[in-house]
């Protein structure tokens, strides 16, 4: 693997940089489609399907442990595929998720591909967060521009959405870059890693961004990443200790104002009721554990939750006023139709992830891209359950290649750039 690394070609390096800029460019813009025949396709699933000749070139370069979680990835899906429906997903899985995974492990296990990403990704975040709130000040009616047809694009009155199906996965995203940002930050290498302006300046717009969004992402999911993106920017001292616990202090009270300020109309209207449907999906995609059902419902039937929630709904004591078309977690809705193979490889994913967190590296980047993957985790997880949002995928390949790289620069194997 050493030797591989060390033989790689300038027109090799300077493909993947090319590649790793625009992946994390594009990622901000899901919702925006170019047509493909009969099929609409978002910018990273064209990037996806540009990148396999590089890929095939470098496959013997993938990291061990990120190459195994991304076989058992697609094994699971290849067990549990059933009928003309998981077919069309099987081959979306191979042909456009797949190189992702493999590109996002690349990338990890060289710096200038890193450096290249994160900083492509900040700014692909800054122009997302200039169209939100753009959308908040005109008004979204004026300024939606999303035309990707795989996904619902429910109206959004009255919030924005900058180019993502709904708010809440611009929310979500908006965490990313702050988990991002704050890591820059404590670094102490801020001029490096973004020339094109002050980092403080878009973490305040993040923020912003964050509180009139009024999505529930922010109470469930921002205080963990934000610790982690915290601890993850520098070693910690005592003065650092410090640090944290004003931070927390300063975070629980931006927390309640932005509770009372921000959310607590929505809180009294549909937001309750959408975290109640949202558990109640969840809680119905593991009952294929409680029942035995080994290889899950199957590829592609997500939509089985919709009757099955009933009867889990009715146990909880939950009304439910419209029955749910699919699961609110991207994990959970594997799990649902794979069964116990999802779990083997989510397992073995995770368990890299918490290895990649307690990991000591000096590198800036590579925290960076750390505490991008527990956020993907957490997103992933506990919010969002499309399958075609990439970043759900992130952290699946992320972890075990954050491990696979920490591994090769203990034994002096660093591929600059």
């Amino acid at each position: 693997m050493s030797s591989l690394l060390r033989s790689e070609t300038g027109t090799d390096r300077a493909f993947l940089r090319y590649f790793a800029s625009a992946f994390g460019f594009f990622l901000w813009f899901p919702a925006l489609a170019v047509p493909a025949g009969p099929m609409s396709l978002q910018v990273v699933d064209l990037l996806a399907v540009a990148s396999w000749p590089l890929l095939i070139t470098q496959l013997p370069k993938t990291g061990p442990r990120s190459f195994t979680v991304i076989c058992l990835s697609l094994f699971s899906a290849l067990v549990a595929f059933q009928g003309e429906t998981s077919a069309m997903i099987l081959a979306y899985y191979f042909l456009f998720l797949t190189p992702f995974l493999l590109m996002v492990s690349h990338i990890i296990m060289r710096d200038f591909a890193r450096m290249a990403f994160v900083k492509s990704f900040a700014f692909g975040g800054a122009v997302s967060c200039v169209l939100f709130l753009a959308q908040i000040v005109v008004g979204a009616d004026l300024l939606d521009f999303r035309n990707n047809t795989n996904f619902s694009l429910p109206p959004q009155h009255g919030r924005g959405f900058a180019l993502f199906p709904e708010v809440s996965t611009f929310a979500t995203h908006v965490i990313y870059l702050l988990a991002v940002l704050i890591v820059a930050w404590r670094s102490g290498v801020i001029r490096k890693f973004f020339p094109y302006g002050r980092t403080v300046s878009l973490i305040i717009i993040a923020l912003i961004c964050l509180a009139l969004s009024k999505s529930s992402s922010v109470l469930v999911i921002l205080p963990a990443v934000l610790l982690l993106a915290y601890l993850k920017g520098r070693r910690l001292t005592y003065k650092g200790l410090l640090g944290v616990l004003l931070a927390c202090g300063i975070l629980v009270i931006a927390l309640q104002l932005y509770y009372s300020e921000f959310y607590l109309q929505r809180a009294e209207g549909s937001a309750m009721r959408s975290i109640g449907l949202r558990l109640v999906t969840m809680k119905t995609g593991l009952s294929v554990i409680e029942n035995g059902e080994i290889f899950g419902v199957g590829l592609g039937n997500n939509e089985a939750v919709t009757y099955r929630s009933y009867e889990v709904a009715r146990h909880m004591g939950f009304p439910l006023i419209l029955l749910p078309k699919g699961i609110n977690s991207f994990v959970v809705a594997r799990i649902f139709e794979e069964g116990w193979m999802a779990i083997l490889f989510f397992g073995m994913a995770a368990i890299y992830l918490l290895g990649a967190i307690r990991s000591k590296c000096e590198d800036p980047w590579l925290r960076c891209l750390v505490a991008l993957a527990f956020a993907s985790f957490l997103v992933s997880l506990l919010v969002t359950g499309y399958r075609g949002i990439y970043m759900n995928w992130f952290w699946i390949a992320a972890a075990p290649a954050i491990v696979d790289c920490v591994k090769l620069r203990r034994r002096g194997v660093v591929q600059r750039g």
